[in-house]
């Protein structure tokens, strides 16, 4: 991989981390769109996506138990924090 995509990749990963942290992720979607579109297959894109997935498959099974369980309100806010971290686990 070339310099560009490596340096690129550090400072999004950089990035990333902060805007996971801070629960913002709908920007971290965006910039894991931005990377990807200038370093196709870039590594940084894989391992998020993957996380991001993770997440919202975690928190889709938590949606899932508090809805088996008649929790119905806390299985709507479980179900609105999968949308928020990766839409399409939903």
């Amino acid at each position: 991989m070339e310099d560009g995509a490596q340096l690129a990749g550090a400072r999004i990963r950089q990035i990333l981390d902060g805007d996971v942290a801070a629960a913002r992720y709908a920007v971290a979607r965006a910039r894991l769109r931005s990377l990807a579109a200038c370093f196709p297959n870039h590594p940084v894109v894989a391992k998020r996506e993957a996380q991001l997935a993770e997440e919202a498959a975690r928190l889709l099974g938590e949606a899932r138990k508090s809805l088996a369980a008649g929790e119905y309100r806390e299985a709507d806010r479980t179900g609105r924090r999968v949308m928020e971290v990766w839409p399409a686990a939903a």
